[in-house]
């Protein structure tokens, strides 16, 4: 008996060796096979479609509009957070956009009103860019290299809405609580009604991220959704299919938002605050790689 079960065990433990070694490179592949992004690990695959360096003086107004469309609360000027957006306060530098948050009540502001499940005081100004009505995309890698804010008080975002208007879905390619200075999130949210779903990742970078600049991408494709924050997938990445498939063509927003989901600021907070973009690029696959439905498109005005 005790030969018949030795070679029993043998028997066993040689599948399991056997199936380890079959199984597992493949599953590690599965795993992965998103921790770099593919224009990274393929860049014979990929073309640059769109890149804006922010050169010169000004913000190229053929890709960009200043504050929110004209579809957002108080003409553009507001949204879910205590900033007013202006003009004034995007600007263009040295190759940087810059949008910068002030201490201050702008003139044309609203009164406090209750919006967003929430009484809303506008008593600060910030800024904000979007590409609504002049460039829209679908799938591909994004990236923008940013700086964040310092300090209690700041939400700035780099995300993304359907071009033709409304909500949702949205991605948010990042966004940044400045309480949370090493901490950065990425979500998609979906549905309608009773049926709005929002998937969400958080990730702790281990470094102030106001204090330099760093990479934060998307890849989009109608089979995942990945997050990356220098080069690297932060955590997961959303895999329904049918979620995806509800995203068309997007456009892109950058915003520096007040107090909302962050806490509001208070005496500890640094002003004027700034949020800082190097560059945005977007790449696609070439066509003989290319996802079905894969687009780009601009409408200069």
């Amino acid at each position: 008996m005790k030969r018949k079960w030795k070679i029993a065990l043998l028997s066993i433990g040689l599948v399991f060796i056997i199936s380890i070694g079959t199984f597992l490179p493949i599953f590690l592949i599965k795993r992965y096979k998103y921790w770099i992004p593919d224009v990274v690990t393929n860049p014979d695959r990929w073309e640059l479609v769109f890149e804006d360096n922010f050169l010169g003086t000004e913000l190229n107004t053929s890709f960009w509009s200043k504050n929110y469309h004209d579809g957002f609360p108080n003409g553009g000027h507001t949204h879910n957070h205590r900033g007013y957006m202006t003009e004034e306060n995007v600007n263009v530098s040295d190759g940087i956009l810059i949008i910068r948050a002030e201490n201050e009540t702008h003139p044309d502001a609203p009164p406090a009103e209750y919006t967003y499940n929430q009484w809303m005081e506008y008593n600060f100004t910030t800024g904000a860019i979007t590409s609504y009505g002049k460039m829209q995309f679908k799938y591909g890698y994004i990236e923008a290299s940013m700086r964040m804010p310092k300090s209690k008080g700041f939400w700035p975002a780099f995300w993304t809405l359907p071009g033709e208007g409304g909500w949702p879905p949205e991605i948010d390619i990042h966004e940044f609580l400045s309480s949370y200075e090493q901490r950065i999130s990425g979500a998609y949210h979906h549905g309608t009604g009773e049926n709005l779903h929002s998937f969400g990742i958080f990730h702790n970078t281990g470094i102030d991220l106001s204090d330099g600049f760093h990479r934060y991408g998307l890849e989009w494709a109608p089979d995942h959704l990945s997050w990356y924050f220098d080069g690297k997938q932060m955590g997961r990445y959303f895999s329904n299919r049918e979620a995806i498939a509800e995203l068309g063509p997007q456009y892109i927003l950058i915003n520096l938002a007040i107090g909302g989901w962050e806490d509001d600021p208070d005496s500890t907070t640094i002003w004027p605050a700034f949020y800082k973009t190097d560059y945005v690029k977007i790449w696609q696959l070439l066509p003989e790689f290319a996802s079905l439905g894969q687009e780009i498109s601009f409408n200069y005005i």
